[in-house]
């Protein structure tokens, strides 16, 4: 049994259910939404977030940004957060490298 069907935990399963002697089951918190437009559409990047398919995690209040708490999303669907914002990776800027 595979505990949380996020991303990792999905290839964890997915390559133990390569050997024929074995049976895998994943357990996961979450929704399988595997035909919402806000999950499978590209074009509908972050509609998911803040929904049901989102743990709707805070930061505590952040005193570089006057107190304000910011939204944390994680999903909480089958996929984990990669189902929420498909996978998208943003390139920081040169000097957050360079510091």
């Amino acid at each position: 049994m595979v505990i949380g069907g996020r991303t990792a935990g999905l290839l964890v399963a997915t390559r133990l259910a390569e050997s024929e002697d074995i049976t895998v089951s994943v357990l996961e918190a979450g929704y399988a939404a595997y035909h919402h437009p806000g999950v499978i559409v590209p074009g509908r990047l972050g509609e998911t977030l803040g929904t049901e398919y989102g743990w709707k995690f805070a930061t505590v209040p952040q005193l570089g940004l006057n107190g304000r708490s910011l939204t944390w999303p994680r999903g909480k669907v089958l996929g984990g957060t990669s189902a929420l914002n498909f996978m998208t990776w943003n390139r920081a800027c040169k000097e957050d490298y360079d510091a």
